[in-house]
């Protein structure tokens, strides 16, 4: 996100969050700048083909699914999507399963829930088999809150887990993208670990402060600071898929119930992003549409394979734009708080 003072004045950019499982709208991105270029062209509008950059984030999200399937080194292995029993995204996904077919029409891209895998899944030497056929790629669609296990699922994640196949996500990198480990990226020095120091001083240049409210003083601290001052932060809990967060006074009613509680440790305190905003117009179902002032969430999409020892890959794979209302809190697009964009760079 943007951020802006007071004034409105843009001072930067902000990190809001990493996402590592299960990150939509790769393959519909695209297809919107597309839309929007139609319209453009409808309404007569000249000389806007460089205003709206380039994105082909569903190709290059299929190409590296497809490296993953090459470095698995078995022509006739499958890519497993992993879905919910009830997928409402389903375009995405399909759109995504056919760009990997465009780069590779070798690939069997074959989608399964967790129930279906309970009967159809099993390991033979190490090697993940689903319906008797070999899997190279496991792809998760489902699978990032504990709503979407059933007590038996959690072993059919084991066994994938254990298995050679290739996991987008691994276990290890499902949980880097844990609020928790985002928060803690933020701490002095951690950085450093990984990336020489002034790359380090150039990344935390984009975080939002972020305070662990663990028992202890600093949590304590942090408890206070919110609680005083709610509307400077949000506070999150270790959810994903949008509607989950706390703001204003709901974060000062809601610290002041479990301040003395164990259930303080599963939350994140974040400082407020304060993008600016600009008038839009958002399509919604059963809605007349109406000028409105928005606020734009740019996303950036990454492929990245290696193991412990090596990265084979690691590049950009396209940009996803992302618009709310300027008085909502939240901007999750399957949970209906926003809807998908395209950058104009004027």
């Amino acid at each position: 996100l943007l951020h802006a003072d007071s004034d409105e004045k843009v001072t930067g950019i902000k990190q809001v969050e990493n996402n590592t499982i299960s990150a939509s709208f790769g393959g519909l991105a695209p297809t919107i700048k597309e839309l929007h270029e139609f319209i453009l062209e409808r309404l007569g509008q000249k000389g806007f083909d460089h205003k709206l950059p380039l994105n082909e984030s569903c190709k290059d999200i299929a190409k590296g699914i497809v490296c993953a399937w090459d470095h698995y080194e078995c022509q006739n292995a499958i890519v497993l999507f992993v879905v919910e029993d009830e997928t409402l995204n389903i375009s995405d996904q399909r759109v995504l399963e056919y760009a990997i077919l465009d780069i590779e029409n070798k690939i069997e891209v074959m989608r399964c829930t967790f129930k279906e895998l309970r009967k159809a899944a099993c390991l033979k030497e190490n090697k993940l088999y689903v319906k008797d056929k070999e899997v190279a790629v496991v792809y998760y669609r489902t699978g990032y809150v504990p709503d979407q296990y059933e007590a038996e699922d959690w072993e059919i994640r084991l066994l994938m887990e254990q298995s050679h196949a290739i996991k987008c996500p691994s276990a290890g990198l499902h949980l880097a993208g844990t609020k928790k480990v985002q928060a803690y990226l933020t701490r002095p020095g951690v950085l450093e670990k990984y990336v020489e120091s002034n790359i380090a001083d150039e990344i935390r240049e984009v975080f939002a402060n972020q305070y662990s409210l663990e028992m202890g003083t600093d949590g304590d601290e942090a408890i206070k600071m919110a609680i005083e001052n709610p509307e400077k932060f949000v506070l999150k809990p270790e959810r994903e898929g949008g509607g989950n967060n706390l703001y204003g006074t709901e974060i000062k009613e809601f610290l002041e119930n479990i301040k003395s509680s164990e259930e303080r440790n599963a939350y994140i305190l974040m400082e407020r992003i304060n993008p600016p905003s600009i008038p839009n117009c958002i399509i919604q179902r059963n809605q007349p549409p109406e000028i409105t002032n928005v606020i734009a969430e740019l996303g950036i999409f990454g492929v990245v394979l290696g193991n412990k020892k090596n990265t084979y890959v690691n590049e950009f794979a396209g940009h996803l734009l992302r618009s709310k209302k300027a008085d909502s809190d939240e901007c999750g697009i399957a949970a209906g708080f926003g809807a998908l964009d395209s950058p104009y760079l004027d």
